[in-house]
């Protein structure tokens, strides 16, 4: 991949510049000239990059040798080209006074070895033999000690009397069989230790289960020592027992989370949305805990790994009462290889839509009984209630606010918008199961829900007072089609009263699909809350908002391109104005864009401002060529009003008669 490249360009000039900080000055100028312009940065493109790199191998200033280390070169995507510019880099420092030296890591690819074979290397199993002998021997000590294994001292003797190179000897107990399938596994794995890892998870699952030994070595013997076609033999397996399709989608969710679901995450997305709402008992967690963890395990095999989740940051430090409960592991992938063989594999599906719609459903059900179930939303008194008896809660025994749960359901709303983005349907079940259960125990969470966002920077400025509710909440986050669905089926909540659109307007990034939404459903750009219309919050906030379509929308629906927008201090400016007080963060092209949509609604550059400056003086005092522009587009703007206004006149002149209408 292209981007693969260009990230290895990147790292390789920045190790370079960190080492040798007085090579900068010899490439800013570069920078400055060939890289591609964005609103907030700059990006190195990929010939910018190898010119500025060739560059620093003719300097003659600076002296030194750096050293750079790439580990799993096989496992690019496009590590023939990679290989190809590391054999050019070697040449190009090697005339320069700044060595480079460059040591390159891969599995025995023949294709690799053949294209760096001039140069120096070595086997690297020869280097990490003793390392997966001494983790393989103790895998399987604890395997056979968990099983409560005869004889354990006579086998840990053997193991160390019996080394890995000795695989020609005919064993004659199974203690002596173990060891010698202990050779064979470190002799198989030829230096890669997740291969070693995956096998030895299988062997020790058998020597639990207390089969045999020798299906174990039938099986050993069966598995290629290439890494993905050890993969093909495991999804083959998983295919042959029918679990293919729900051990796929459990690996999309384990590597979509990156870590941070666990065991009882998995149990919470099978649960139906019933409405009674209640904390969870230990004991019914406990249950659920240990079925999923054996479901889990038999449906992916070894490549998920369930670890212990103690003292990391993650989604759980949000729910205190669901935080490292005992037996509660985390689940991830086995190694980032495993999710490059599934995308290689399994990746270009016909179905790949469906199991995005199937991701963010589980997902949102996730995030819905995580809150249901957190004793931290219920009174102290309840959950002694509920431990103590078999009583049931009911919404009469009182209600309770948790504002650190209700700023955290930030990500329910993340997955419902995904949702609606693959799905094309409304999340409306999913967010009135939400608003129903919230509304027991603090009618104003909505309210509530907004200031955290505020108070974490995601909105500009808070909602008027009595405006949250859902209506509010679903467009702060973008949830399109619930709206939409909402309006059309319930009219009340179309009170274009309501200050939704300003709403709109107080996010960092408006949507230009809820903003389109309110529009078309009647509400006015120029309607006035607390003396303010919504297209004069656009324009104040104006140095937050990038998007030109949105500032477009609003004057296509009646916005006033001469709106005099107030600002702190008594003082106050126009739209125009407000363009250049974010051209440092945009490029010319951009400016020139918003620009002329203001222009092309009427927009009048002689306008002042408080201290008297009109926004053409701005632009000459920014850029000489932007004032040029706007009087060049000034005048021909009242070229084409004067042409339209002679073919009006042409066709309203009074009618004369004709000759041949005469008698």
């Amino acid at each position: 991949m292209e981007s693969e490249f260009v990230d290895f360009l990147n790292n390789i000039l920045y190790k370079i510049c960190g080492a040798f900080p007085e090579l900068l000055p010899q490439i800013h100028d570069l920078y400055k000239q060939r890289s591609t312009s964005t609103f907030d940065n700059y990006i190195w493109s990929e010939k910018s990059l190898k010119r500025a790199l060739d560059k620093l191998s003719k300097q003659m200033a600076t002296f030194g040798t750096y050293y750079i280390f790439v580990d799993g070169l096989d496992e690019c995507t496009n590590y023939k080209q990679l290989v190809e510019y590391m054999k050019e880099l070697s040449i190009m420092f090697k005339m320069g006074n700044i060595k480079l030296r460059i040591c390159a890591a891969s599995r025995p690819e023949l294709e690799i070895g053949n294209r760096l074979d001039e140069f120096l290397g070595f086997k690297h199993e020869e280097e990490t033999q003793s390392d997966i002998e001494i983790f393989v021997t103790k895998a399987l000590e604890q395997a056979t000690r968990d099983s409560k294994w005869p004889y354990l001292d006579e086998l840990q003797t053997l193991m160390k009397e019996k080394s890995t190179s000795d695989k020609y000897w005919n064993p004659k107990s199974d203690n002596e069989n173990l060891v010698y399938l202990r050779n064979n596994i470190v002799d198989g794995s030829q230096g890669v230790f997740i291969w070693a890892q995956l096998v030895v998870k299988d062997i020790t699952t058998s020597i639990e289960e207390g089969n045999p030994i020798w299906e174990m070595y039938d099986y050993l013997q069966a598995l290629p020592n290439d890494l993905n076609r050890l993969y093909a033999t495991i999804f083959e397996k998983i295919d042959a027992a029918g679990y293919l399709a729900e051990a796929l989608s459990y690996f999309d969710l384990v590597f979509v989370a990156g870590g941070s679901l666990t065991v009882l995450d998995f149990s919470l997305m099978e649960d139906e949305l019933t409405g009674s709402y209640m904390p969870m008992l230990d004991e019914d967690r406990e249950a659920r805990i240990r079925k999923t963890r054996g479901k889990i395990q038999s449906r992916c095999k070894t490549l998920i790994e369930l670890f212990d989740r103690a003292g990391e940051n993650n989604w759980y430090d949000k729910f205190p009462s669901l935080a490292f409960v005992e037996g509660n592991p985390g689940v991830k992938v086995t190694h980032l290889t495993v999710v490059q063989y599934i995308d290689s594999t399994f990746g270009d599906t016909e179905d790949r839509n469906k199991m995005l719609i199937s991701r963010y459903t589980k997902l949102m059900k996730m995030s819905l009984r995580r809150h249901e179930i957190d004793a931290s939303w219920w009174p102290p008194d309840i959950v002694n209630y509920l431990k103590t008896a078999d009583g049931r809660m009911i919404a009469q025994y009182g209600r309770y606010s948790n504002p650190a749960g209700i700023g955290n359901l930030h990500e329910f709303f993340y997955f419902a918008k995904s949702f609606e983005r693959y799905s094309r349907e409304p999340a409306t079940r999913f967010v009135h199961h939400l608003n129903n259960f919230l509304h027991i125990y603090r009618p104003t969470w909505a309210k509530v829900y907004l200031y955290h966002q505020h108070h974490s920077g995601r909105l500009i400025g808070l909602c008027p007072e009595d405006a949250p509710d859902i209506c509010t909440v679903a467009v702060y986050e973008d949830l399109a089609l619930f709206l939409e669905q909402k309006f059309k089926n319930e009219p009340r909540y179309r009170d274009h009263r309501r200050p939704l659109l300003h709403c709109a307007t107080l996010k960092p990034d408006p949507s230009p699909k809820i903003v389109k939404l309110l529009l078309e459903n009647g509400w006015h750009p120029n309607y006035l809350w607390e003396g303010k219309s919504a297209w004069e919050v656009l324009c104040q906030y104006f140095n937050l908002h990038y998007d030109s379509g949105v500032m477009e929308l609003f004057l296509e629906h009646g916005a006033k391109p001469n709106q005099r927008v107030r600002l702190e201090e008594e003082r106050y400016c126009f739209p125009l104005h407000r363009v250049f007080s974010i051209s440092r963060d945009l490029s010319d092209e951009e400016i020139f864009r918003l620009l002329r949509i203001l222009l092309d609604h009427g927009a009048n550059p002689k306008l002042r401002d408080s201290e008297g400056r009109s926004a053409l003086d701005i632009a000459e005092a920014y850029k000489p060529e932007m004032k040029t522009f706007i009087l060049e587009y000034m005048k021909e703007r009242k070229g084409r009003k004067s042409l339209v206004r002679r073919v009006l006149k042409w066709r309203t002149r009074p009618k004369k008669d004709s000759l041949l209408d005469k008698p």
